[in-house]
């Protein structure tokens, strides 16, 4: 018996032990053990379910480290929650642990989340450097919040470790952000730029929070650092998408609409921090919010040609293997009736050289190009086009 089957077993006999004591619960007994059983019962069944698959990734070679670190922190979850189940705070004294634990598998879960994602990132265009810079961004981000989940109602700083966190997470976020790509994409020095304000605006918001400098200029260059970062970060995640010669003006006007509205946003708060009163908020709110749409559907415009153009290569080179894959055939000469082996393409009969010429063509779905061979249902499997209508 392999982890798959022996998680499996522990979670249908979990969810059988649950769902029996809920019947009785309900019908016969009114006890608080009871629903406490019946909870760890479910939760084991849900531990077990998510066990399942982080194991089968863990057995990969490329995502073995992300395969156990994602069994860890289900364990540590399912432990978390026995500890709200069974409340372990009135054995510990303090009535705000329930809070804290809650709030701590909150994070943990979605730290790993991110984790996860970025180590898969790491092979991929995104680049190495930047998904390990991105890690350390998540885990220094984790601390600084179990700091203030667990210190702060101790501490007269509690709120600061909290926006101190968030602050870091946005800006060093995008910092990343900007500093994605590896030696695939072409060199674009500019998103350096986004690496040095995001840290710079980090700095900055440093001093603000913790009040070791109160300037209302250094708020309007911090507000105005943060917009430029955003704007490169969405520029050198733009530069990641393949488009053909034909559709580069979609990333452009992608581009542009998030820089123009960037920099009326930045006018906007420069004006509002400052208090100079020179320009007119709603009008130039419409213009920031005009702006912003452009920006948005031509970045989902410019998604969509991606996903085209990339599956239109997956389906090129699946026809280049398929081909390369093919080998001669054997037929009957329609004229001399030798038998005989020919290449596909044009070719020759070896005895009366009758010009032949041999293709092959898959069947495919003529809605969605998906590839048919060997397919024994009745309808296209990934668009549901009917088979008798395609042939």
């Amino acid at each position: 018996m392999n982890t798959q089957q022996l998680l499996l077993r522990i979670m249908l006999w979990s969810l059988a032990v649950a769902g029996g004591l809920g019947i009785v619960a309900v019908a016969f007994v009114e006890s608080s053990w009871t629903w406490q059983v019946v909870g760890t019962g479910f939760f084991t069944a849900i531990a077990c379910a998510l066990l399942i698959p982080t194991s089968a990734l863990a057995e990969k070679p490329s995502f073995k480290f992300a395969g156990f670190a994602s069994m860890f922190v289900v364990l540590f979850e399912y432990l978390a929650m026995l500890t709200l189940i069974w409340e372990l705070d009135r054995f510990l004294g303090t009535y705000q642990t329930d809070e804290q634990v809650g709030l701590t598998m909150l994070f943990v879960a979605l730290a790993t989340l991110l984790i996860v994602g970025l180590l898969w990132a790491s092979h991929t265009r995104f680049g190495k450097a930047a998904a390990w810079c991105g890690i350390g961004v998540v885990v220094v981000t984790f601390i600084m919040t179990e700091v203030a989940v667990w210190l702060g109602y101790r501490s007269p700083y509690d709120d600061e470790c909290g926006i101190m966190a968030a602050t870091f997470f946005f800006l060093l976020g995008l910092s990343v952000l900007s500093f994605a790509g590896n030696e695939e994409l072409p060199p674009r020095r500019w998103r350096f730029i986004g690496v040095v304000s995001g840290s710079a605006a980090f700095v900055l918001a440093f001093f603000e929070i913790w009040q070791l400098a109160r300037a209302k200029s250094t708020e309007a260059f911090i507000a105005n650092l943060t917009v430029l970062t955003a704007v490169i970060a969405h520029a050198n995640l733009a530069c990641f998408c393949r488009l053909k010669t034909d559709q580069l003006w979609v990333r452009k006007i992608s581009i542009g609409a998030t820089a123009a509205t960037g920099i009326i946003l930045a006018l906007i708060f420069t004006d509002e921090i400052m208090r100079w009163h020179a320009i007119d908020y709603d009008a130039y709110g419409r213009l920031a919010a005009a702006t912003g749409i452009a920006a948005s559907f031509a970045t989902i415009a410019l998604c969509v040609l991606w996903r085209m153009n990339a599956r239109a290569e997956k389906l090129a080179a699946a026809d280049a293997e398929t081909h390369d894959h093919l080998g001669q055939i054997e037929l009957i000469c329609p004229r001399c009736k030798i038998r005989q082996s020919l290449d596909p393409g044009k070719s020759r009969c070896a005895h009366c050289e009758l010009k032949i010429e041999i293709s092959f063509e898959e069947p495919r779905c003529t809605k969605c190009e998906y590839l048919l061979v060997g397919l024994t249902g009745e309808t296209c499997p990934e668009c549901g086009q009917s088979i008798a209508a395609i042939a």
